[in-house]
C-alpha cells in the first residue's frame, strides 16, 4: 500500500512562503512503530518545531539532507532543490523579473552545518530488507504573491486553501503511483474537527469514519485519509514531510532576509518582534528595489 505524510509549514507567519510538504512510501501495511524504527538507523525525524531552534540549524540541516537523499534528491543549492521536488503553480511575478521576492544568488547546500551527511545504506536496515520502501516527497511552495492572489476576493480562507494544498499532493501521489490503496496521513488543519464539506467541495465523495478533536478519518474507495492533531510528532511520514518542509521554508527566508540585507539579525516571519522591526526598516529598501508589499507581506 501506499503511505503518504502531509504536512504544512508557515501558514501562520506574515513573511516567507506557506509550504505544504509531502512524503510517500510503500509498505505492505502501515504500523507506526516500525515507521519509527527508522530513526535507530540514524534517520531522525520530529515536530520540526522542536528540531529548527532560531540560530542553530545545523542538526536540523543534516537530518533534512539525509532524508532527502532517502529520497533520491541531491541538491546543490536552494533553488536546485526547490526545482527538484515542487509542483509548479502559477505566480504573480512579470515575466521579465521571476520570484521577484528572491535575491536571485545560488546559495550552495549545506548552509548550515559543516558538511552533507551521507546516507549509507547498511545503516538503513528497513531499506535494506525492504519492509519500507521510499518512494519520494513533494511539495509545494506558495510565495506571499501567490498567497494573497489566492485568498483575495476569494470566498475561502487560509485554513481551506491549506487543505486544498494538501489534497493536491494526495492527488498527485496517486497519479503517480496509480491502482495502489492509499493511506494518508495529514497533520490537522487548525483546530478542525470535520472536513467532509472540504472534501466534497474538492470532488472525494468520502465518508467520516471518526472526527474527533485529535483525529478525523475518512473512507473513498481505496483512499484512507487522516488529519491527525500532532501528526508530526506520533507519526513518521508526517514528521519527516513537516522537517522537508521547514527546511524549504527556512532557505526561503533567509533568501528574503539576503535580499533586504538583513543577515545580522534575520527575521522569522512570524509575528515577533524582530520580524515587525525588519517589516519596518526594510520599508524604503524594499520600495527601492521593486518589492511591491502585496510579494512581500501576506494580507491575512
Amino acid at each position: 500500500m501506499l503511505i503518504v505524510g502531509v504536512d504544512e509549514n508557515g501558514l501562520g507567519p506574515i513573511l516567507g512562503p506557506l509550504v505544504v510538504t509531502a512524503t510517500a512510501f510503500r509498505a505492505d501495511y502501515y504500523a507506526p512503530e516500525q515507521f519509527w524504527q527508522l530513526c535507530a538507523a540514524g534517520l531522525h525525524a520530529d515536530d520540526s518545531k522542536k528540531v529548527f531552534h532560531r540560530g542553530q540549524f545545523s542538526r536540523a540541516e543534516e537530518w533534512a539532507l539525509r532524508w532527502l537523499r532517502v529520497f533520491g534528491i541531491d541538491a546543490t543549492d536552494g533553488h536546485e532543490l526547490e526545482s527538484s521536488i515542487c509542483l509548479p503553480i502559477s505566480e504573480p511575478c512579470p515575466d521579465h523579473a521571476p520570484r521577484i521576492c528572491r535575491t536571485g544568488r545560488l546559495r550552495t547546500l549545506p548552509v548550515w552545518t559543516s558538511s552533507t551527511p551521507i546516507v549509507d545504506d547498511a545503516a538503513t536496515p528497513p531499506f535494506r530488507t525492504g519492509s519500507i520502501q521510499p518512494l519520494c516527497t513533494c511539495a509545494i511552495s506558495v510565495c506571499p504573491g501567490a498567497y494573497n492572489a489566492a485568498l483575495t476576493n476569494s470566498p475561502i480562507n487560509k485554513l481551506e486553501y491549506d487543505f486544498h494544498l494538501m489534497i493536491t499532493l494526495v492527488r498527485e501521489l496517486q497519479q503517480r503511483y496509480p491502482g495502489e490503496p492509499t493511506l494518508a496521513l495529514c497533520g490537522k488543519i487548525g483546530s478542525t474537527r470535520c472536513y467532509l464539506p472540504w472534501l466534497h467541495k474538492a470532488g472525494v465523495a468520502a465518508l467520516a469514519q471518526t472526527e474527533t478533536p485529535a483525529e478525523s478519518t475518512y473512507r473513498t474507495g481505496d483512499l484512507t485519509i487522516s488529519f491527525i492533531r500532532d501528526g508530526d510528532g506520533s507519526h513518521l511520514p508526517i514528521a519527516v514531510a513537516s522537517i522537508i518542509g521547514k527546511y524549504l521554508r527556512e532557505l526561503a527566508l533567509l533568501d528574503l532576509n539576503d535580499r533586504l540585507d538583513n543577515l545580522s539579525h534575520p527575521a522569522s516571519g512570524y509575528r515577533d518582534g524582530v520580524t515587525s522591526r525588519f517589516i519596518a526598516q526594510s520599508r524604503s529598501l524594499r520600495s527601492a528595489s521593486g518589492l511591491p508589499d502585496r510579494c512581500f507581506l501576506r494580507s491575512r
